[in-house]
């Protein structure tokens, strides 16, 4: 991406991300490298309040402000003008959002220099007349690598492309008191997330249920369940999810003690979703089943991670050799690749 403007240290720089919670995750990275590039200013988030704790304590970010999203549009309204007053340097836009919204929002907040992708409107593929700066999408980048460019556009250098999330003392400390008298140090633990925000994308419950039962004939293996609503949900009619080595830890964290629990974890197992960011910026290896989505832009950051796909759409093109394209993605096969990671 060739540099269109150097941006000045001492500035207010504002991301607007009012996406989900793994969108927010995968853009962790951009708020190191501003913060690296230009340490005196002052960088704040807009994000939608179920995403607000990805960035609570990050170090890189000085302001997080929460959107109003379940108010009414002239509130919502009245809240874009407010924040017109703070007088923004720069503001950007990140992926996916690329229609009329994602300029228009900016345009309304009012920061000086507007950068943002290219984006949609009517039947005009590529339109950017609300920007000051407009970067071409490409398709074939992951959302973390995307984001980055608009930075490049600014002349920001990249130093890390780390996705983070901020877990403190205190988090650890309840993470701990959870598995007090529930965990031995010689135990493998095993992180597992079952659901989505989106029904497309789960893979179906009873093949993680099949997982847990084949996991059972090891005595030394805990499987640690994550998530929220929808997951207790997904789990209640299934009794292998109550055996004793499983520990039910669904809507007993946050997003940052989630995280601190996946990291105490030596695999974890997931549907594409917001946790599955959570296991990369935690460092901890992955196991996807990735149903309904395009792996090139939100599949985990990082080759390490193993990739279940269905419906290939791209095979040929795609170099990452744990990426594995089925037609049909059974536990036998699934539990096959843990066996082997977890030297079984």
């Amino acid at each position: 991406i060739e540099s269109k403007m150097k941006m000045r240290d001492k500035s207010k720089v504002l991301f607007l991300e009012l996406s989900g919670i793994g969108n927010s995750i995968m853009l962790t990275p951009a708020f190191t490298n501003v913060k690296k590039n230009l340490p005196s200013s002052k960088v704040s988030v807009l994000l939608l309040n179920s995403s607000a704790d990805v960035v609570r304590g990050n170090k890189y970010v000085d302001e997080v402000i929460v959107y109003p999203s379940k108010k009414n549009f002239f509130l919502r309204l009245f809240f874009l003008w407010k924040l017109r007053k703070k007088k923004f340097d720069y503001s950007f836009y990140p992926y996916p959002n690329v229609n009329i919204m994602s300029a228009i929002l900016p345009f309304l907040i009012g920061a000086k220099y507007k950068i943002n992708f290219y984006y949609k409107f009517f039947n005009l593929k590529n339109c950017g007349f609300l920007n000051t700066i407009s970067v071409p999408v490409n398709r074939e980048m992951n959302d973390v690598e995307k984001n980055l460019n608009l930075l490049k556009a600014c002349g920001l250098k990249i130093y890390s492309k780390k996705l983070f999330i901020n877990i403190e003392k205190k988090d650890d400390k309840i993470v701990s008191n959870l598995l007090i008298n529930k965990v031995k140090r010689s135990d493998i633990l095993v992180g597992m997330h079952i659901g989505s925000r989106e029904d497309r994308r789960i893979w179906p419950t009873k093949n993680f249920a099949s997982l847990v039962e084949k996991l059972s004939k090891y005595k030394k293996i805990k499987i640690i369940l994550v998530g929220s609503d929808i997951e207790e949900n997904l789990i209640k009619n299934f009794d292998e999810f109550k055996y004793s080595h499983v520990l039910n830890m669904i809507n007993k964290t946050s997003i940052p003690q989630t995280t601190a629990l996946i990291k105490k974890c030596r695999l974890f197992i997931t549907n594409n979703s917001g946790p599955m960011h959570m296991a990369v910026a935690a460092g901890i290896k992955a196991i996807v089943v990735f149903i309904n989505g395009d792996v090139k832009r939100t599949g985990p950051y990082g080759k390490e991670h193993i990739v279940f796909i269905e419906n290939p759409t791209y095979p040929k093109k795609d170099k990452n050799k744990n990426h594995i394209y089925l037609k049909n993605i059974t536990p036998q096969i699934v539990f096959k690749k843990i066996k082997n990671e977890l030297g079984l």
